[in-house]
């Protein structure tokens, strides 16, 4: 259509949609000042409602076809004023003369002498200009409909285009919501030595000689979480573990038993990967969980324990075991409830087969002899006779009033095969237990836990008996500031569920223990201290020389305290000691071949920093000074000699993403 359009009136009007876009503001020394003037005194020019020039400003094709109009209509104008005048001069005939005319006086001679000099076809040229404004407004009609449709068009597109990037914004929002990944990575170096050519075991079993040099390893640990939202109600979760401190610990819920650990070879585990979505049961609403899932129930029926004292790593610490099978989890105002099955010998790493593995139950022969040198003490969790190929399980809470809360749990599980036992052939465990809790008050708090592991053979028991714990404990809350505790424990030697209660030094998940346990927290400024209590005695429930008798005692202290110096700067000291009185002449008698009555002594002191390198990242490191003394107990001399000493130091760079 654009090649219609004749060059001259082409020319005219690209020349009036530049210029106008001047007007006042156009100085009086600009090149295109007169022009612009002329144009605006002869009306052929328009310019802005402010009076700007906007010089640079592109002209857009609604103001070129503006700006075409009234150009056209002027031109149009003044043609046909033109046209008029010279045919009434020069095409009309003059009227006839009846007397001789006046005198002419001519008041034009320019202008006649301009009309005698015009080209005789003048009226044709005229004619064909006519044609061309008559074609030009054709155009201009033309011109204008399509502008028109074009606005539409654009006005059209701009709306698609914002609804659009709204459309955009929204699923870029919904994707971040939905799928989101993040994790953590740790760096971890440590390094042990011995003090005065000894050696030591450290609080998580490993023994270590020499220099600290010899004993330096660097395990790391990256920890990649993927969440995504499939709907509104369902979710799909997977976790994946990769580094080699999968091998250096060798197991995530088992301790190594005094022997020297390295790190291996980088290794990879699945360690969560499932599916929760909602279900109703009796009208409310819940949640089951399938796939790898993780899962714990109470300390004292299943809980994974801490097999790595010296370091945070909140995969290891937080309790879960993975497992491969399904959960139901619902909780409302009164009550909580959980439900499980899963099979556990397949939660492998590359390298590794049971790494999760989940193991209760305990018999005389596997019970700790503490004075049989033959048979030296076992500084690890106590390992179940039976291990975990499925369990399934149950636990409920309910909530009485404000005040009160009960609660009950109970655990099948299989080993999947006949094991020997001195209790006869056994090849399940039940774990079941109960708890209640008692607020009278904001400050006070009354709570009792009970939990009993029974050994059975196809449903028939073959042991109920002294395979129970009991814990009770009052709290007093002074405010926010400042708690302080008492209560009682008593744990039988055959008490053996998959759970983790703690540790006297080096002995995790002690039992055939009972006695007093006190404490206080408290908060002074910037420091926070803890101090902790406990005064035992044996049970002498299980048959000599195993386990420990009623004159058998041990005291246990644990002592720290943590100082906030700076926003980015703390520091820990921390000191834990276990004093043994070992004396029962049943379990300690040289003349029965076992080991003498002392007074084994166990001393760690440990100074800790950490420091904020950012919001995510975290710089710890630590210092632990061993001093270990078997007096001559000859079943607690864990490297042949009785002192023990040595030192353990830490590193642990952590960042969160």
């Amino acid at each position: 259509m654009n090649r219609l359009v004749p060059p001259v009136a082409l020319t005219i009007v690209l020349g009036i949609v530049v210029t106008a876009s001047a007007q006042q503001d156009v100085p009086p020394g600009h090149w295109a000042y007169e022009a612009v003037q002329t144009l605006i005194r002869q009306g052929i020019l328009k310019g802005y409602p402010d009076g700007s020039f906007r010089g640079t400003k592109p002209v857009t094709r609604y103001e070129f076809a503006t700006a075409l109009r009234d150009a056209l209509q002027e031109v149009g104008s003044r043609v046909n004023n033109l046209r008029d005048e010279l045919r009434q001069r020069i095409l009309l005939p003059p009227p006839p003369t009846i007397a001789p005319p006046p005198p002419v006086i001519d008041f034009f001679p320019d202008l006649r002498k301009n009309l005698a000099e015009l080209p005789a076809d003048t009226g044709e040229r005229l004619q064909r200009l006519e044609e061309q404004v008559r074609t030009l407004n054709r155009l201009l009609e033309e011109f204008e409909r399509d502008l028109q449709t074009l606005g539409e068009d654009v006005r059209r597109l701009r709306s698609e285009i914002s609804g659009a990037d709204s459309q955009i914004r929204s699923l870029e929002q919904q994707l971040r919501q939905r799928v989101r990944v993040n994790g953590t990575l740790d760096l971890i170096g440590r390094g042990a030595h011995g003090i005065d050519s000894k050696g030591a075991v450290d609080q998580n079993g490993y023994a270590f000689r020499g220099g600290l040099l010899n004993n330096v390893h660097a395990t790391q640990e990256l920890n990649l979480q993927v969440r995504a939202d499939i709907s509104p109600a369902v979710r799909v979760e997977a976790v994946l573990v990769v580094g080699n401190a999968l091998t250096y610990f060798g197991s995530a819920s088992q301790f190594a038993p005094g022997v020297s650990r390295a790190p291996g070879a980088t290794d990879f585990l699945l360690w969560k990967a499932d599916v929760r979505f909602p279900v109703s049961l009796f009208g409310r609403q819940g949640s089951v969980s399938v796939g790898r899932i993780e899962n714990r129930v109470t300390p004292l029926t299943l809980w994974r324990p801490d097999v790595d004292v010296y370091t945070l790593l909140p995969r290891y610490d937080s309790g879960y075991y993975s497992m491969d099978g399904l959960k139901f989890q619902m909780d409302t105002d009164l009550v909580s409830l959980m439900l499980y099955a899963a099979r556990h010998n397949a939660v492998n790493t590359n390298l590794l087969s049971d790494f999760m593995r989940v193991s209760a139950g305990n018999d005389a022969v596997n019970l700790f002899q503490p004075g049989n040198p033959l048979r030296q003490r076992p500084n690890r969790i106590p390992y179940g006779i039976v291990h975990a190929r499925h369990s399934a399980g149950a636990s409920a809470t309910a909530r009485l009033g404000r005040t009160i809360s009960v609660g009950a749990q109970f655990l099948v599980i299989d080993a999947g095969q006949d094991l020997p036992t001195v209790f006869g052939t056994v090849n399940q465990v039940n774990v079941w237990g109960w708890q209640v809790n008692f607020e009278p008050s904001e400050r006070w708090n009354i709570s009792a836990v009970y939990s009993q592991s029974d050994l059975l053979h196809h449903g028939d028991n073959r042991l109920n008996k002294d395979n129970w714990a009991f814990l009770t404990r009052v709290q007093y809350s002074a405010g926010e500031t400042a708690q302080v505790w008492a209560g009682y424990r008593d744990f039988r030697p055959y008490f053996a569920p998959p759970g983790y209660w703690g540790r006297i030094g080096y002995w995790h998940n002690p039992t055939d223990l009972r006695g007093v346990d006190v404490g206080l927290r408290t908060r002074l400024g910037s420091v926070a201290l803890d101090a902790r209590g406990g005064f035992y005695t044996g049970t002498g429930k299980a048959a000599p020389p195993a386990g420990f008798g009623t004159d058998d005692e041990v005291y246990h202290l644990a002592l720290n305290a943590y100082w906030q110096a700076l926003p980015r700067w703390g520091f820990s000291l921390t000191y834990e000691g276990a004093l043994w009185n070992l004396r029962d002449s049943q379990r300690f008698n040289p003349g029965a071949g076992l080991s003498p009555a002392g007074k084994p002594t166990e001393h760690y002191a440990t100074f800790g920093v950490r420091y904020d390198l950012s919001k995510d990242t975290i710089l710890r490191a630590l210092y632990q000074a061993i001093f270990y003394d078997a007096r001559g107990v000859t079943s607690y001399s864990l490297l042949g000699s009785d002192k023990e000493r040595g030192g353990v130091a830490v590193v642990q760079l952590s960042t969160a993403f």
